[in-house]
């Protein structure tokens, strides 16, 4: 009985030791990375978005604008996907709410071109104006009314490249609230630590 049950319990080591094994051998097969990659990258866009990202750019009337962004607090998350193979890359996925809070298109200091739809002149002259004027009562809409913000869901996937973190693509609302930010040199400077992050 007793030669039984150490015959068992050896048998059971061995498996256990061989699958420690394998497990070593597939992550060896991976570029190093740890959680805390994760944790900083998610830090870094909570840090640009509580401070408030004031997205600047001109629509085809002419008038310039600002557009608020904010981070939506408990809302972050990330997640690092192993590749299938050798030849492609893991990947890691950051998600996060953001607040949109409108622009300063119907400011009442606006004193951009005249819209005949909104019989008033809107928006700025030029992209300092607009961002000379980002007030909280400057984010109002149409009918002068404080804007009440809408949240959005962001997905932003990295991927891993010559031992750094790359923006590789992201969901239709980054694409949308972002997108045009990544590169339009007025933004740009906002997303300088969040572009590229060189793994530890």
């Amino acid at each position: 009985m007793y030669q039984c049950k150490l015959i068992i319990f050896i048998l059971l080591a061995t498996l256990i030791f061989d699958g420690l094994n394998a497990n070593d051998s597939l992550s060896s097969d991976q570029p190093p990375f740890i959680c805390s990659t994760g944790e900083s990258i998610l830090s870094a866009w909570e840090k640009m978005l509580s401070r408030g990202y004031l997205e600047v750019s001109q629509d085809k009337g002419g008038a310039w604008k600002v557009t608020k962004h904010l981070w939506v607090s408990g809302s972050g998350s990330y997640d690092i996907n192993p590749s299938d193979t050798p030849e492609s890359p893991p990947f890691l996925i950051v998600k996060f709410k953001t607040k949109h809070c409108g622009s300063n298109f119907f400011s009442p200091k606006a004193n951009g071109p005249y819209y005949q739809a909104f019989q008033r002149k809107c928006g700025f002259t030029s992209a300092q104006e607009a961002l000379a004027n980002c007030r909280d009562n400057d984010f109002v809409d149409y009918n002068s009314m404080p804007h009440t913000g809408n949240i959005y869901d962001i997905s932003v996937t990295y991927s891993y490249q010559s031992g750094s973190w790359v923006i590789s693509n992201g969901n239709e609302n980054f694409t949308i609230f972002f997108g045009e930010g990544l590169k339009n040199n007025l933004n740009r400077e906002y997303f300088r630590d969040l572009l590229k992050v060189t793994a530890p």
